[in-house]
């Protein structure tokens, strides 16, 4: 399997002759960025001045990032000192900004969307007291968090006295002054004088210097992240590095702002020629993407290339101690990959579980990444847990204009001698904003749907661990998802990185430093079947039916059987020219899993997604276990239904007060449900259960 994947990556490395001359064409197609909508619906300076407790100007002057109480979540202290208020009343010249993700020791948890803050940075923030978190590090400062996740800060160019929000670009700072005093309609008042704008633009004080200039680049279309070779021609870049640095374009506002390469990236720097990695992750965060390249040398002079750089796709790094890291897939469940389950949130969308599942098997059948559908859970929040839940969540806690969000959470380890560091994927999580105006499918978005395959297809891209591109809407990981859009197909950039980063875990794996299980590839599923049912015929019959787009290339079907969905037997064959069906004339007494072994023309295999299938006679009946409860803190609930069934569960302790309550719809895949007793004492709890054909209690004991 190794060297199949050897083979992938080298083929996706020849792949970007062939991938050059499709995004010339492609890229021609780009429309103004002031029209993107990077996966995020624009909140307006109105709507952020308006909803905002605060608004100020300021810098950032210290970081530092802590696990919660519970120690479920990492977040950031960000110190801002503030230099003018345009809203609010401050106590203080100083303020605390919490942002989500940040790293505690080998702990690093990254938000694929969430502001993300660097000491230094200057701007203006929109801020509404953040009442979460107590404790926190900024010492009985004014604790706040940004409104609306990344547009809650509008930042400086502090070199050029110009400013860019998510979705704005601002000339000057002072049109940011005056565009955010028209909405508080009052001038605002200065606490501190900001030294570093007293100067002039950095462009004035250079006239005179002789600027860098380019004469060429190679390569012109590549990847990020990788550690591919830049090479930069020209004059003018000084005799050593120094303080100098290149910029590339920030694939995660669509080219907006610059993004300044890491330390580590420079392998050599003269006079006449830079040589460097293009990196994916920017020394202040950020994703290297498509566009022009900024020179800037050790005197201070700029010039920007009129040429663009070609990204078409980007390995997202993580930058520790001066140095970027590619994070590993790992096999994390111990069946080679990550098994993913839906919270009660998603148990009550039948569609979008469906949306979710078409998104996933496109990036299995084209990547060979290993995750599954695990059974579902009463869990609805993320936490560093070992599970990878799926969930809707409100605009408050998602971000207000957020689509979605994925929480990559990286466990690393290092070697003392060499200082080298492993990081892998431990789990992840992903947050569907409730509040938006979704289409599930198969149907077309409309008016002003977004459409939700497209957004889940985006969001697991980040999780196998793909950053932001600059190319066409029509790839995936692209930037911007406009309302009444769909693009439910990957793009051959889209399956050539996250072919790229499966091999490159399976390298990562083989060193000695911390090595964990390896990701095995998923490469037995058998994407042609699109459709495969059972349904009872008569009291004693099981009809099967499934669909294959295409079937050419297929030999015949093999369908297996099984009682508890793990060890399967073979039941019967139908050949693939024959009309797709089987009936099970003998089947099970109560739950069947089935399966179709697909038999290909060249003797390879595959297999079906499974389907269960039980007895009417044992329908709605109301199971539970273990009970009592032991050290895993989890029970069982099974409910097997025929139809999709909502119900209202309620966890009572003895003295009435409920202590957990969710609504789940179980529906015909008739998973069990695990349902979570982290967090509560040992003792005695009543489980109430109700839906509309029934109700009942029952005696929960954890030990």
């Amino acid at each position: 399997m190794t060297n199949i994947y050897t083979a992938l990556h080298s083929r996706s490395i020849l792949s970007y002759f062939r991938l050059r001359l499709l995004l010339v064409g492609l890229l021609a197609s780009q429309v103004a960025l002031a029209d993107k909508n990077l996966h995020m619906v624009p909140i307006s300076v109105e709507e952020r001045v308006r909803a905002a407790e605060m608004v100020v100007e300021g810098e950032v002057i210290l970081k530092r990032s802590f696990w919660d109480a519970r120690r479920e979540n990492i977040y950031t202290s960000n110190i801002i000192k503030v230099y003018k208020v345009f809203k609010g009343t401050l106590q203080q010249q100083e303020v605390e900004v919490i942002t989500e993700g940040g790293t505690v020791g080998l702990d690093k948890h990254v938000y694929s969307v969430a502001l993300s803050l660097n000491v230094g940075q200057q701007g203006v923030f929109f801020l509404q007291a953040q009442h979460k978190l107590a404790n926190t590090p900024g010492n009985n400062r004014f604790s706040t968090r940004p409104y609306a996740s990344e547009q809650g800060f509008i930042k400086y160019d502090v070199a050029s006295h110009t400013a860019a929000g998510v979705f704005e670009k601002y000339t000057s700072v002072e049109q940011v002054y005056a565009t955010v005093t028209r909405q508080t309609k009052t001038n605002y008042s200065t606490i501190a004088v900001n030294q570093r704008l007293t100067s002039k633009p950095q462009q004035q004080v250079h006239r005179s210097v002789q600027l860098p200039v380019v004469t060429s680049f190679t390569p012109r279309t590549a990847s990020a992240g990788t550690r591919t070779i830049l090479t930069i021609n020209g004059t003018n870049f000084g005799s050593s590095r120094g303080t100098g640095f290149v910029s590339f374009k920030n694939a995660d506002d669509g080219g907006r702002t610059f993004i300044k390469a890491p330390e580590d990236a420079y392998l050599s720097w003269t006079n006449t020629q830079i040589r460097m990695y293009i990196p994916s992750a920017g020394a202040e965060d950020g994703t290297a993407g498509t566009g022009e390249l900024r020179i800037t040398a050790a005197d201070g002079s700029v010039n920007t290339t009129t040429d663009k750089l070609t990204i078409i796709y980007a390995y997202s790094n993580l930058y520790q101690e001066g140095k970027s890291y590619q994070p590993s897939l790992i096999d994390e469940n111990n069946k080679g990959g990550y098994t993913i389950r839906f919270a009660p949130s998603m148990q009550s969308r039948a569609n979008a579980q469906e949306g979710f599942t078409r998104a996933m098997n496109s990036w299995i059948c084209n990547t060979n990444i290993n995750w599954e559908i695990g059974s579902p859970i009463t869990k609805e929040s993320s936490s560093a847990d070992g599970e990878v839940i799926i969930m809707f969540k409100s605009a408050s806690d998602v971000g207000a204009g957020v689509l979605a969000r994925t929480l990559s959470r990286y466990r690393g380890c290092s070697n003392d001698q060499t200082k080298e560091f492993n990081w892998w994927l431990s789990e992840f999580d992903m947050e569907i904003n409730s509040n938006i105006s979704w289409e599930y499918g198969p149907g077309k978005p409309t008016n002003n749907q977004f459409d939700f395959e497209t957004v889940m297809l985006h969001e697991l891209g980040h999780a196998h661990q793909l950053g932001h591109v600059i190319l066409v809407r029509e790839a995936v990981m692209h930037f911007e998802l406009e309302v009444r859009s769909d693009y439910r197909v990957l793009s051959e950039a889209d399956i050539a990185g996250g072919r790229f980063i499966m091999a490159r875990s399976l390298e990562l794996q083989k060193t000695d430093i911390c090595p964990q299980a390896t990701m095995e590839p998923k490469d037995d599923l058998a994407c042609e079947i699109t459709e495969f049912k059972a349904e009872y015929i008569s009291n004693e019959d099981i009809l099967l039916t499934w669909k294959a787009t295409p079937e050419t290339g297929i030999s015949r079907y093999v369908i297996e059987r099984s009682a508890n969905g793990t060890t399967f037997e073979e039941i019967g064959t139908v050949a693939a020219a024959a009309e797709n069906t089987f009936t099970d004339t003998d089947p099970l007494p109560r739950t069947a899993f089935y399966r179709l072994r697909v038999i290909y023309t060249n003797n390879e295999e595959r297999f079906s997604d499974e389907i269960s299938i039980t007895n009417p006679a044992f329908l709605y009946v109301f199971e539970a276990g273990p009970n009592p409860v032991g050290d895993d803190e989890k029970f069982t609930i099974q409910f097997i239904v025929d139809k999709d069934t909502p119900m209202d569960l309620a966890l009572y302790d003895l003295s009435g007060k409920v202590v957990r309550n969710f609504r789940i719809l179980f529906t015909e895949s008739n998973m069990p449900l695990e349902f979570d007793m982290k967090g509560l004492a040992a003792g005695i709890y009543i489980l109430k259960w109700n839906y509309s054909g029934g109700d009942g209690t029952l005696k929960i004991v954890k030990l």
